[in-house]
């Protein structure tokens, strides 16, 4: 009696599981970039008729407080904080109900100091200075706090600084918090006490962090033998805002696999995208060991496009 030889008669497949979701609004070139500066005059540039830096709130004492106009890294002025006794000087921007903190921030700037100090006199540490996201409770007493300045005592020229901001870290510490001293408000704030130097800040941004509408994917795997089945990746179409398009929205998705070391397409699907999952599979006939890509990219151009790469090895035990 014949062996049944179904099974080797059928095309091996490279199936590729993708889980796409459709939108249409624009995408961009970069991974990541800052949105819309938060920042009301931050470079200072603006005075009130008091000579105090327009749409700041002033906070703490105000004697080291002061607009520079012989010091600044671009235009006219910048913000200076003499030295401070305990009580801090400084100034902010109210950005209202905590609930309205929802995104990850990328705050940038300049800063140069003089006999900026960490030393410990007695039971009295000078401070560092602070620059970031402040947190209040309700009534205003003060609650979490982001500090971005991490800069080694002494003095410096003007120097460029950046810190990223978690919106998951922001909540984790939030969370962690007893319900009465959790904050009900934020701000973006310099503060400055206990600090024998003196700071010139300038230049500020203070922006939400940006995603483009974007195609997100994870493989899973990396390597795969030329006995295998099949090949998992998991892919994810998602707005800027984290949003999904609603159900009856659809794009048009090309999907191409790449013989990496030909810089070779080896086959095309066009298939339309809605909020529902897809699947599509691709022929493994005529593949052998080598990097491959599936690179995904809506048919507009409107979509940041995503590629995934793996190999394919020798299976030692394929007849």
């Amino acid at each position: 009696m014949p062996k049944n030889t179904s099974l080797k008669m059928l095309p091996r497949a490279l199936f590729v599981v993708l889980f796409l979701q459709g939108l249409l609004l624009p995408g961009e070139d970069t991974p990541r970039r800052g949105g819309e500066n938060l920042l009301t005059n931050p470079g200072f540039e603006e005075l009130t008729d008091q000579g105090h830096p327009a749409g700041w709130s002033l906070s703490g004492e105000p004697g080291p407080r002061s607009l520079d106009p012989t010091v600044s890294h671009n235009g006219r002025h910048s913000l200076k904080i003499s030295p401070t006794a305990y009580a801090h000087s400084g100034c902010l921007q109210r950005f209202g109900d905590i609930e309205s903190l929802q995104h990850d921030y990328i705050l940038r700037g300049w800063v140069k100091y003089s006999q900026l100090s960490q030393e410990v006199t007695g039971l009295q540490q000078d401070a560092m200075p602070f620059v970031g996201i402040w947190t209040s409770v309700a009534g205003g007493g003060n609650s979490v706090r982001f500090n971005a300045f991490d800069f080694p005592p002494g003095d410096s020229d003007w120097r460029y600084f950046e810190k990223i901001f978690r919106l998951k870290d922001i909540r984790a510490r939030i969370d962690s918090l007893a319900p009465a001293k959790r904050p009900q408000s934020w701000s973006f704030a310099i503060r400055i006490r206990c600090q024998p130097g003196t700071l010139w800040f300038d230049d500020l941004e203070f922006c939400p962090l940006v995603q483009p509408d974007r195609l997100e994917a994870t493989l899973s795997s990396r390597a795969y033998s030329t006995g295998d089945a099949q090949v998992l990746a998991t892919v994810q179409a998602i707005r800027a805002t984290g949003t999904t398009a609603p159900s009856e929205t659809e794009i048009q998705v090309q999907a191409a696999l790449w013989d990496s070391r030909r810089d070779a397409v080896l086959s095309t699907q066009t298939l339309a995208v809605a909020a529902e999952p897809v699947k599509i599979s691709f022929p493994l006939r005529g593949m052998g060991e080598g990097m491959y890509r599936l690179r995904l990219e809506e048919a507009s151009g409107r979509l940041q496009p995503c590629e995934l790469t793996f190999s394919i090895v020798n299976d030692p035990f394929q007849d």
